[in-house]
């Protein structure tokens, strides 16, 4: 959390839309700040090991490295970080990497992420 208590949060999807979309959504919910977005699974890790938000949004299905795969490599460097996993698939929960890492259906979008948080 940062110094004026804002949830720092990355977001990562591949849609330009989603990831404009969920931070609209996001900033003007609680105390929650957007600081970087990321199209790809890649850029996710470098902008959460250069950023170390409290919060990461991840798509589950993205290039060049999946969600999935991504939040394995993002936990094992930051153990505490909460990451929400999106997809459009029902049974994604059981491939998540962290039994603390939250599952949420895609067409539920943004509105769910900020009552997932508190």
């Amino acid at each position: 959390m940062s110094i004026d208590g804002d949830v720092n949060i990355v977001i990562a999807d591949d849609s330009p839309f989603i990831r404009t979309a969920y931070q609209r959504i996001l900033e003007t919910q609680y105390n929650f700040s957007v600081v970087a977005v990321a199209e790809d699974g890649e850029q996710a890790i470098e902008k959460v090991t250069e950023l170390q938000p409290d919060v990461l949004v991840i798509d589950v299905r993205m290039p060049k490295l999946d969600g999935i795969e991504a939040s394995k490599r993002i936990r094992k460097t930051f153990p505490n970080n909460l990451m929400i996993d999106f997809s459009h698939l029902l049974d994604f929960a059981t491939q998540l990497p962290h039994p603390s890492d939250i599952g949420i259906i895609k067409p539920s979008g943004g509105f769910a992420i900020g009552p997932a948080l508190c």
